[in-house]
């Protein structure tokens, strides 16, 4: 995930912030803040970004602030600049957004983008033969300048020009795109045709947005609309949205969203295709139980890796306990929490580089060690002399954190009775084998060491790769699971890192 959109529009006559005080504009300022605020979960913030009109009779239409470091520190202080009706905001890893473009036929306007634009050498030279000459070459600005590229035709509307534009641009790029541009009148909205980066809608009293993720709609007062469809590109006016429909483009697009999204990326109440990141992880782990059920195997403790593992750890408890109801087995595991989350960490996963992922990984997860046996022997049933630990997450990449790391610290939590019992650990993995690098921008990279894949390219066994994570088993979902568990039919499901290439 390159960066998190948001896009607000109000209706001044009938607007009423959640934050009800300082006015409209503050009202309309901290929902733009709150909102970009609950997408810090998504990327390795390095820069935010907020772009409003500019208060009556200032120089430029448009004021854009962006700053380096953690947004909610460098942002509240400033909220009062920023004016209603209209907004749009960025966080980002790469580079600051929004991107003002002030000099081409186009009225004034900024742009935010999230996604990667995977041929940049040939797009920098079809604009210019001088790379220089553009000023940034960042991905966002050969976005705007590619728009301006198309031209203005006088004798159609601002709204014809701009999706004609888009069109003219998405003919140019590869890889995945979502935008939202901010002109003096009204927002534009557009989910890339390749569908790799979702945007929904949401909407209350006299406002309408939109975001990469829906997980503030209910604290900031919102209601879920929809999700743009692919291609889609819709406008923010005065509180109320249009849709433009389908940009056509004549080039062949895939049309399908990042799998990824709701197994782990996305937030656990973030809505994709009518269906929560926590309910589809949730039947993911069903999944897993369900196939531990049918072959008789039924562990004495479920644990998860917090927060990765936590609702695939509930989907595959509930399980046990629903099928132990239906009296097909006779006891359920017990569930507990062995492994605990220190807070301030943060996710692992959007580090920017290789020896901070480890490090954060590797201090996020503190293991509950229990210095009285007792505390552990209450898993054992009578006469047991081992314990079968069942551990959930969501996916496995390299699996070098599993060994040097998840493994030992669970053994470490179980310590003081290792002499006298024997710990068992399986793995459950609520995302497929993962067997090739993203080609879209995600985390996983060309030329990465994968755990379900050998040195000649050939898919390694569950069985293989049990024994190179130093675990009793480890399986995962299918492909078939992911589409039965999202909602989304497997043909618009981006499941490359799934494949082979």
């Amino acid at each position: 995930m390159a960066g998190a959109l948001v896009a607000l529009s109000v209706n001044k006559e009938v607007y009423v912030g959640s934050e009800g005080n300082g006015g409209i504009d503050m009202a309309f300022a901290m929902d733009l803040f709150w909102l970009t605020f609950y997408h810090h979960h998504l990327i390795n913030t390095k820069f935010g970004g907020m772009a409003t009109l500019s208060p009556a009779g200032a120089e430029e239409p448009i004021i854009v602030e962006t700053h380096k470091g953690e947004f909610s520190e460098q942002f509240e202080r400033d909220l009062e600049m920023f004016r209603a009706p209209l907004g749009i905001s960025h966080l980002g890893s790469r580079v600051r957004q929004p991107y003002l473009l002030k000099r081409s036929a186009f009225p004034f306007f900024a742009i935010c983008f999230a996604g990667v634009v995977s041929n940049r050498e040939k797009i920098i030279s079809a604009i210019t033969e001088n790379r220089y000459g553009l000023g940034m070459t960042d991905d966002v600005a050969l976005i705007a300048q590619l728009i301006a590229k198309a031209g203005w035709d006088s004798g159609r509307s601002a709204d014809e020009n701009f999706k004609a534009a888009i069109a003219s641009m998405a003919e140019e790029i590869e890889g995945a795109c979502a935008l939202t541009i901010l002109t003096e009148k009204k927002i534009y909205v557009v989910r890339g045709s390749d569908g790799h980066e979702a945007i929904s809608l949401g909407k209350k009293e006299g406002a309408m947005v939109a975001v990469s993720e829906s997980c503030a709609f209910h604290n900031q007062g919102f209601e879920f609309v929809r999700g743009l469809e692919p291609g889609e590109m819709v406008i923010l006016e005065n509180g109320r949205m249009e849709s433009m429909g389908i940009i056509q483009i004549k080039k062949k697009i895939r049309d399908q969203v990042c799998s990824f999204g709701p197994v782990y990326t996305s937030f656990p109440t973030t809505v994709l295709s009518g269906i929560s990141a926590r309910e589809a992880r949730k039947r993911l782990g069903a999944r897993l139980a369900e196939r531990d059920i049918a072959k008789g195997f039924i562990p004495d403790i479920v644990i998860n890796v917090p927060d990765s593992g936590r609702f695939s750890g509930i989907g595959y408890l509930n399980s046990f306990i629903q099928a132990m109801i239906a009296g097909k087995i006779s006891r359920a595991p017990l569930f507990d929490e062995i492994l605990v989350k220190y807070p301030d960490v943060g996710r692992s996963f959007v580090q920017s580089n290789g020896p901070r992922r480890k490090m954060v990984a590797r201090k996020k997860l503190i293991p509950a060690v229990e210095v009285d046996p007792t505390a552990i022997k209450m898993y054992l049933r009578e006469g047991q002399k081992k314990i079968v630990i069942v551990v959930l997450d969501d996916s496995i990449v390299r699996g070098t954190q599993t060994v040097s790391d998840l493994v030992p610290k669970i053994k470490a939590a179980f310590a003081s009775v290792m002499a006298e019992i024997e710990i068992e650990i399986h793995l459950r993995i609520s995302n497929p084998k993962l067997l090739s690098y993203c080609p879209w921008g995600k985390e996983l990279k060309a030329g990465d060491d994968l755990a379900a894949v050998d040195e000649t390219r050939r898919v390694r066994t569950s069985e293989e790769i049990a024994k190179r994570l130093g675990v009793a088993s480890c399986f995962f979902t299918t492909t078939d699971d992911l589409a039965e568990a999202t909602g989304i039919p497997l043909e618009h499901l981006c499941v490359d890192c799934d494949k082979c290439h």
